[in-house]
């Protein structure tokens, strides 16, 4: 088995009889949190399947919040012909889903990798059973009469820094000379931002012939938020109820009502263009990109704000950025 000085190597886990040569705001008390993240994975299996070099796949289980795992498998030693091998990765949150599969012998392998990062050293990996067996037999093998391997005994979790390897045999011969195992390497999220505003209209006030401002649950798919130019990267939340009102809350700064007609103890200090809402407090800016379009294609509206410096969020969600709507008359009287 491959290794490095770094690397973390893991006890050969299954066995294969024969390796294949192959706070609350009115209404607010619903609120919903989507952690905003992208996940994807892609997977690749070269034709020499184990022979040749031994490389058997490669896949990237990859996320805007989450860790990312890239999985390197190979057949150590390179088996003399090509083996018979299927399978994949599926990303669910902080969960990576592992399938692997012996055509020849009829069996597979899984297992869930649970990832979470740790402050002061890099990232923390559970090795569990696989958790969604019908699913990915269904997606991968679909058609295939496989049956498990003999129920595995899996590792404590590990600690592991960025760029370092867990080397997991996951198919052994009884005899140990052929092995099937899986690298992998966790590196970093992927921020990936929403793009800025694109209409370049000067925005104007809102009138009674304009389309109300289009904000809903599937506005917060995914949403980019900047502070003081800095992009915040904790929880965003949504509550909505009827109503052409906004209040955002901001950990430190507090919430903040807007509006897109003016009102008493409201400042004009921010627009609202395509799928960007913006504005300022004095030196602070303020910048949510949502998902979706929330104003009429070519269109930018004045928006009036007002700091409810009075307003304390409730303790349960006082770190997340929360967004909601509702008639600006019970927002202000608090229901």
């Amino acid at each position: 088995m491959h290794s490095s000085s770094s690397a973390y190597i893991i006890p050969a886990l299954l066995w294969l009889a024969n390796v294949g040569y192959g706070q609350t705001p009115a209404g607010a008390n619903n609120i919903v949190f989507r952690n905003g993240s992208v996940q994807r994975q892609s997977f690749s299996w070269p034709g020499q399947g184990g022979a040749g070099d031994g490389l058997v796949m490669t896949a990237t289980a990859s996320s805007t919040r989450w860790v990312t795992v890239q999985f390197r498998t190979m057949a150590e030693p390179p088996l003399p012909e090509p083996g018979s091998f299927g399978g994949g990765v599926l990303r669910d949150q902080n969960t990576v889903h592992r399938l692997l599969f012996d055509k020849n012998s009829q069996t597979y392998v899984g297992y869930d990798l649970v990832l979470s990062s740790d402050a002061s050293y890099g990232y923390r990996v559970a090795f569990q059973a696989l958790s969604n067996s019908p699913a990915m037999l269904s997606r991968f093998a679909s058609g295939l009469a496989l049956k498990p391997m003999p129920p595995a005994k899996y590792p404590a979790p590990q600690l592991v820094r960025q760029g370092e390897n867990i080397a997991l045999d996951v198919m052994i011969t009884p005899n140990g000379r052929q092995k099937i195992v899986d690298y992998l390497q966790f590196s970093p999220p992927e921020p990936v931002d929403l793009p800025a505003a694109s209409t370049p209209a000067d925005p104007r006030d809102f009138t009674v012939d304009d389309e109300p401002l289009s904000i809903n649950f599937d506005s917060f798919e995914r949403t980019t938020v900047f502070i003081d130019g800095q992009r915040f990267t904790g929880r965003v939340g949504f509550a909505g109820r009827k109503g052409g009102a906004l209040w955002i809350v901001f950990p430190g700064p507090g919430r903040y009502v807007i509006s897109l007609a003016s009102h008493p103890g409201f400042a004009k200090a921010g627009s609202v263009r395509d799928h960007v809402i913006a504005f300022h407090d004095g030196d602070h800016q303020f910048e949510i990109r949502l998902a979706r379009s929330v104003v009429g294609p070519g269109h930018a509206w004045n928006l009036y704000v007002h700091h409810d410096t009075a307003y304390s969020p409730t303790p349960a969600w006082a770190d997340a950025l929360v967004i909601g709507t509702g008639r600006l008359e019970d927002i202000l009287a608090g229901h």
